[in-house]
């Protein structure tokens, strides 16, 4: 298969945890986020294969959190398709971390996106911006998901469509929703945008935390 093997990722993992927790024991590692891929086929791991493997190979003691991104356009995350990226985070995901005793663990969703342009498949900005808002009202109802960080700020030539702004920096539907649960978690207004909210952070096109 294409890419890292889980086995080599794992022992790469062990050797960033111990570096991380020798310097600040406090500081949380989280796994590289997991593409939410079904199946193991074509040259790519499946998210919970790879996972699964994560844990076999001892992984367990060597992460506080574990990465994923619950990707799910053009559907929404509510969409109860097996297949669907959030599903695969509530159901077989998580049930690989609680079945290796990470029950107190959260997953945090360290990529969720849209895109409104692009030569793939895109949603419309009204869709976009429901994914947002639908990602965030899921999360809330599960006590072990952690952080959403949406990719991304603004339009890029790299990755096309999934700003909250477009690439002349025009304000998309999704900017406005940003702002409006950004605020709510704040518990205060605020005159503008306030990225690295409590639940939710926003990215550049670099994956950069603004």
């Amino acid at each position: 298969k294409h890419g890292v093997t889980p086995a080599d990722y794992t022992a790469a993992l062990k050797k960033t945890y111990t570096a991380i927790k020798s310097v600040d024991a406090d500081d949380t590692v989280i796994t590289g986020g997991l593409a939410a891929v079904p199946d193991t086929k074509n040259g790519m791991w499946g998210a919970v294969d790879y996972l699964q493997q994560i844990y076999a190979n001892g992984g367990g003691d060597y992460l506080d959190a574990v990465g994923y991104h619950p990707d799910t356009y053009p559907p929404m995350p509510s969409d109860p398709a097996a297949w669907n990226g959030w599903q695969i985070m509530e159901t077989a995901s998580r049930g690989t971390m609680v079945a290796n005793g990470d029950t107190k663990q959260q997953a945090w969703m360290t990529e969720m996106s849209a895109p409104t342009s692009g030569n793939g498949v895109t949603v419309s900005a009204a869709e976009q911006a429901q994914i947002l808002s639908e990602s965030v009202a899921l999360a809330k109802n599960l006590s072990w998901a952690g952080p959403i960080m949406w990719f991304s700020y603004q339009d890029s030539p790299l990755d096309e469509g999934f700003g909250l702004l477009d690439s002349w920096g025009n304000r998309k539907a999704a900017y406005s929703t940003y702002a409006t649960l950004g605020n709510q978690d704040n518990n205060a207004p605020t005159a503008g945008m306030q990225p690295g909210v409590v639940d939710l952070q926003v990215g550049t096109a670099r994956g950069e935390l603004l």
